[in-house]
């Protein structure tokens, strides 16, 4: 597993999304925060194959 990573999102792969064309093989994962205030720092727990996962990603 790769992990999350901050940064834009692959726009290739989101117009496949859009357009109906993505297939199993596009890793697609996007999370959009907002908030009053900059955020500096996200938390993601997600399940894949009954496993746990907990992210922390760190915003600059």
């Amino acid at each position: 597993m790769d992990g999350v990573k901050e940064g834009p999102t692959n726009a290739k792969q989101m117009d496949r999304l859009d357009d109906g064309t993505a297939t199993k093989e596009d890793r697609i994962y996007a999370v959009n925060v907002f908030h009053d205030e900059k955020v500096m720092q996200v938390q993601i727990e997600y399940q894949s194959l009954g496993m746990t996962y907990r992210e922390t990603v760190d915003i600059e």
